[in-house]
């Protein structure tokens, strides 16, 4: 393949990277159409002007004589062609620049946009070291080099599975509870702890057997806010080295042994009773009392005696009874007056036939 021509003397095309003058050596060429043409007068005004020129293909002309300037020497290719096709060439160079923008624009700007929502905030990593934290809204990263985790500023809910812990009674119960936490430091919740959630679960599960085995079942049934309030400080301790806080913990169920149930409920049965029991001797004591008061009035009158007698006579005679039922001073009275008509008639009778008619005649 040729590589470079120059013009010989006699006006011809001949190859220039072929070494010796030898004619056979001569390469005349034609080189078709107005490129040719163009290289062929590019060639012989070089020749008038005193010079040789060579073309290297894409590498331009450069004069092989010294009558020409450095910068003269080498020129593109392209200022032999015709103005047409240049213009073509430049539009063409101009729509493939704008191509390839577009496309780097289209892959590299939905790398380089993060939108950070209302309840986060964004901890940015540039080349794996935290630089900023980022507030809600728009945020513009540099690809590749740029990271940025969102982190939740919500509360979240954190539920503790039912475990099996021993109070300090010994006695067995099953306690499960929720607690309640929310981020204050997003950069320490994301460089200091892997996963927030699981280790406030875990923590908090140590903590609730702790806290509790220190009390009684008494005090952990009836005390439930205390033993929460110290569940929540001891998870605090703990927390605030991850930027968490622990806002609330609650004890949410706790189950008691089958043979605790039934001990607990006689013990409930027997204080219901004795309950029971006080009410009802507390009530005699207030009736013994009242029916003192009332006794003692009646004793100082003894109208209202009577008068008490009497009502009890109508509402005995109010019911359909068989059986009359007479008060016993009304008993009394008569048995008074049985007396007094035997006294009588004892009397008369021990008295003489002749006292009898005088009696009888001083009575008629």
């Amino acid at each position: 393949m040729v590589s470079a021509f120059r013009l010989g003397d006699d006006g011809d095309l001949v190859s220039a990277s072929d070494a010796g003058d030898d004619p056979a050596d001569r390469v005349i060429g034609d080189i078709g159409g107005g490129y040719g043409r163009a290289i062929w007068s590019r060639l012989r005004r070089s020749r008038d002007h005193g010079g040789e020129q060579s073309f290297h293909g894409a590498g331009g002309f450069e004069d092989t004589g010294s009558g020409i300037a450095g910068d003269e020497r080498t020129r593109p290719w392209r200022s032999v062609m015709p103005s047409g096709k240049e213009e073509v060439v430049d539009s063409i160079a101009v729509v493939v620049v704008v191509v390839l923008i577009a496309i780097v624009a289209i892959l590299v700007l939905p790398a380089s946009i993060r939108v950070v929502l209302q309840y986060q905030k964004g901890v940015l990593f540039r080349l794996g070291r935290v630089i900023s934290v980022r507030e809600p809204g728009l945020n513009v990263i540099i690809p590749v080099i740029d990271r940025l985790q969102r982190v939740s500023m919500r509360i979240v809910t954190v539920p503790i599975q039912s475990q099996g812990i021993i109070t300090r009674d010994n006695v067995s119960v099953d306690i499960s509870a929720v607690a309640y936490y929310r981020v204050i430091d997003a950069r320490q919740s994301v460089v200091a702890i892997e996963n927030v959630r699981a280790a406030i679960d875990q923590i908090a599960q140590t903590t609730l057997r702790k806290v509790v085995g220190q009390h009684p079942l008494d005090r952990v049934l009836s005390e439930t806010d205390a033993i929460n309030a110290d569940i929540r400080k001891s998870l605090d301790a703990t927390t605030v080295e991850w930027g968490v806080e622990v806002t609330l913990v609650e004890l949410k169920d706790i189950q008691l042994p089958g043979t605790m149930k039934r001990a607990m409920a006689k013990q409930a049965e027997a204080e219901r009773e004795k309950r029971a029991k006080i009410i009802a001797a507390e009530g005699e004591s207030m009736a013994a009392a009242a029916l003192g008061d009332a006794s003692d009035t009646m004793m100082a009158h003894p109208l209202a005696l009577q008068l008490r007698n009497l009502q009890t006579l109508v509402e005995l005679g109010t019911d359909k009874n068989s059986t009359v039922v007479f008060p016993a001073p009304l008993m009394s009275a008569i048995s008074d007056i049985g007396a007094f008509f035997a006294r009588e008639t004892a009397a008369v009778r021990s008295e003489s036939p002749g006292d009898r008619r005088i009696f009888g005649r001083s009575t008629e």
